[in-house]
């Protein structure tokens, strides 16, 4: 075959090369209704087929693998399964040293096979020339970092390899400017990130393309309170008891019932599983608000911002000797609106206290029972506990005792107000101080440990078991028997040497 012909071939080897790139990138710019490019991939196809069975005959079995595998992903695609063409793309560019094997593979194609490729050629080259419009549109968009969303490249900016639209930028350096480095939107996710500033743009719709602080300040609260009551209710535990003991606590029965059950052995009766909650979205809201007010006002006296002063105007009026009216509207609200925030300061500081008291209750419960436990067994063994320790247990089991009961009180105080959190108009009391920080919990299971250690010592201790006789007295009882059967040996030995002789 002429040295012209294989130039060609290796043409059209490139262009199918081009068209499995191009239908790889963008399966979706296929022409409805064009079957040519399908007569094309056959042919192709068939092309491989025949490549095959020349590996296999040259003894090149890896080249023939790959090819396998690269005509068995092809047929996939005849059938319309468009999710493996990445796979064929990436087999096919990969196979680049078949080059070598063209000139031998063309003279077994022949003729016919070649005008059914030159025929394929033009619509395969359309489609490549189809991709590459749609690439070269889709490069002028860009996806936002934040939101997550596409833009036009001119509706946003470059940070370094990251792009970020107007709006997200915007609202991060609105964010920044009011709380400074403290804003909690670290620790979000990705996926918590692109819906926080989703919604943010949602907002700034509805507001005809502005957006104040106030604003952005009520999303990322509601923000965060979800992210909090999501991730507690994904922890969320069930516990089982009797009928009896829900109903005890208050629970209603036909709730209870209606809860997962079955029949405990151990009890000897029906248990039903509740799922227990602690928060709740009212609690959350209120606790995270506090926290991002308190993080602005820490960012303005950063800043060194002065207050304003909202009196001045009505100062002025009152020296030019008007007469002696009421205070402007704006502190009737402010009056108004004091018992609500004075409320909401102390739901936070009963929520945090409420949570000390939990944390601090099952260690404390836990090392009381130990120390009970161990002091039972020191009874019973009959020892006598000195004086020195005694006073230290009896101090320590005073102080466990009493503060235990005061954080479960605390617990069951705060749980029992459940229902006034939501109403504004309920009577909320402060809750009880507790009798201890967190360094005197320390100090105090500390020092429970001490004394747990003092009495465990006082315990009589176990007879140790009979060592095992050493190896070598069992050597050297055994070594007489050996020397006894030598010496057994040898005689015998003799005798057969005596008998053995021959007569004289």
């Amino acid at each position: 075959m002429a040295s012209t012909d294989f130039c060609i071939s290796k043409e059209r080897l490139r262009v199918f090369r081009e068209c499995l790139k191009a239908t790889a990138t963008t399966p979706e710019v296929l022409p409805d209704g064009d079957d040519l490019w399908k007569d094309g991939w056959r042919i192709v196809v068939e092309l491989l087929d025949q490549a095959e069975g020349m590996a296999h005959s040259q003894g090149q079995l890896d080249c023939a693998k790959c090819i396998e595998r690269c005509n068995r992903m092809i047929e996939k695609v005849m059938s319309e399964e468009m999710a493996v063409l990445p796979d064929v793309c990436r087999l096919w560019t990969r196979n680049t040293d078949w080059d070598g094997h063209w000139p031998r593979f063309v003279e077994r194609v022949g003729a016919y096979h070649l005008r059914q490729v030159e025929e394929a050629i033009p619509a395969l080259e359309q489609l490549r020339l189809r991709w590459q419009e749609v690439a070269c549109g889709m490069a002028d968009r860009r996806v936002c970092r934040l939101c997550g969303l596409e833009h036009a490249s001119a509706a946003g900016r470059m940070h370094g390899r990251s792009f970020f639209c107007t709006g997200c930028w915007s609202a991060k350096a609105m964010l920044q400017r009011n709380l400074g480095d403290r804003t909690e939107l670290k620790d979000f996710s990705p996926a918590e990130t692109h819906s926080f500033f989703r919604a943010i743009a949602k907002e700034k719709e509805k507001q005809g393309g502005r957006i104040q602080w106030v604003t952005v300040r009520a999303t990322l609260v509601r923000s965060l309170t979800d992210r909090r009551i999501s991730t507690f209710r994904a922890t969320c535990t069930q516990k089982e008891l009797p009928l009896s003991v829900w109903v005890n606590q208050g629970w209603d029965k036909t709730l209870v019932e209606a809860c997962p059950n079955r029949f405990s052995e151990e009890l000897g009766t029906q248990v039903y599983a509740v799922p227990v909650r602690e928060l709740s979205w009212g609690e959350e809201y209120a606790k995270i608000e506090e926290q991002v007010l308190r993080h602005e006002r820490e960012g303005q006296k950063s800043k060194g911002g002065k207050k304003k002063k909202d009196n001045a105007a009505n100062a002025e009026a009152s020296s030019d000797g008007e007469l002696d009216l009421p205070a402007a509207e704006g502190s009737v609200s402010d009056k108004k609106g004091k018992p609500e925030v004075d409320r909401k300061k102390l739901l936070a500081k009963n929520v945090a206290l409420a949570d000390k008291a939990a944390k601090a209750l099952g260690p404390l419960q836990g090392t009381a029972t130990g120390v009970s436990k161990l002091l039972e067994k020191v009874e019973k063994s009959g020892c006598e506990i000195p004086e020195g320790i005694k006073q230290s247990k009896d101090d320590c089991m005073g102080k466990l005792e009493t503060w235990v009961t005061a954080a479960r009180e605390c617990i069951n105080v705060h749980e029992s107000t459940r229902e006034l959190w939501k109403d504004a108009g309920g009577d909320l009391l402060p809750l009880t101080a507790l009798p201890f920080e967190g360094n005197d919990v320390k100090l105090l299971l500390k020092q429970a440990t001490e004394v747990q250690s003092a009495l465990r010592s006082l315990l009589p201790k176990k007879e140790a078991k009979a060592k095992a006789a050493p190896k070598a007295n069992a050597a050297a009882k055994a070594s007489p028997k050996k020397r006894a059967a030598r010496s057994h040996d040898s005689e015998g030995g003799d005798k057969r040497r005596k008998t053995g002789k021959s007569p004289p």
